[in-house]
């Protein structure tokens, strides 16, 4: 089986505040492709939660932030500073996931897994 290469077009953080909160969270990461499709990296627990929102709402309101089951939910664009860093990184994905881990532990904590995961298998180029 060949693999193929899939071109990332935009990287997101994914922010939520919780109800009742007074700030935004780092809860998932999401990339998407140069044909639309998009992979979320997120812990298990809120992973359906993200997914829905993801599906259910526009990107450009989800930029501008939406309430979404008394959840305030944003996405932050990381792309360009992001994709211009990896650009010459023949394996960008494990690099861009550890750099976001070591910025903030204590909100990436999930992407630990990740890492390990596209470290072995990693069809993704920017």
């Amino acid at each position: 089986m060949s693999s193929q290469n899939i071109t990332i077009q935009n990287i997101y953080s994914i922010q939520v505040e919780e109800p009742g909160g007074h700030y935004f969270v780092p809860q998932g990461v999401l990339l998407v492709d140069s044909l639309g499709q998009f992979t979320l990296l997120c812990p298990d627990t809120i992973h359906n939660f993200l997914r829905s929102v993801i599906q259910k709402y526009p990107f450009q309101e989800l930029k501008k932030g939406i309430r979404h089951r008394e959840h305030l939910v944003r996405m932050e664009g990381m792309s360009e500073q992001l994709i211009e860093k990896y650009s010459d990184s023949r394996n960008f994905l494990p690099e861009l996931l550890e750099d976001l881990l070591t910025s903030s532990p204590r909100h990436y904590y999930f992407l630990n897994r990740y890492i390990k995961e596209s470290e072995r298998s990693n069809p993704f180029t920017i």
